[in-house]
């Protein structure tokens, strides 16, 4: 085989072993992304890693619309907007019961 292909699997293989369980929201370690996780992965047994969120703090609102799968990027995200949603609506809700 080629060196390019043995790389290749070799970072298959090393990707698989970061993988063994769920974990929990850690910084990313991609330049893109702000986050990333081990989850279940839906299509097929075992774990995956992966990543949401931009790093310019922007929200693609449009994978909300309808209710992402467990364990995609498009859920985190979408999980993150919703919190972000009512933390926003509890402090405009503090700061009108202030005035």
């Amino acid at each position: 085989m080629t060196p390019e292909f043995d790389k290749f699997i070799q970072e298959i293989l090393t990707e698989a072993k970061r993988c063994q369980g769920p974990s929990l929201r850690q910084l990313s370690d991609k330049a893109r992304y702000r986050f990333m996780a081990c989850r279940e992965n839906p299509y097929s047994p075992g774990y995956k890693r992966i990543y949401w969120g931009h790093k310019d703090g922007s929200f693609d609102y449009t994978k909300c619309l309808r209710n992402p799968r467990p364990g995609t990027s498009a859920y985190e995200e979408c999980k993150d907007i919703q919190r972000a949603r009512l933390k926003r609506l509890k402090r405009l809700r503090r700061l009108k019961n202030r005035k």
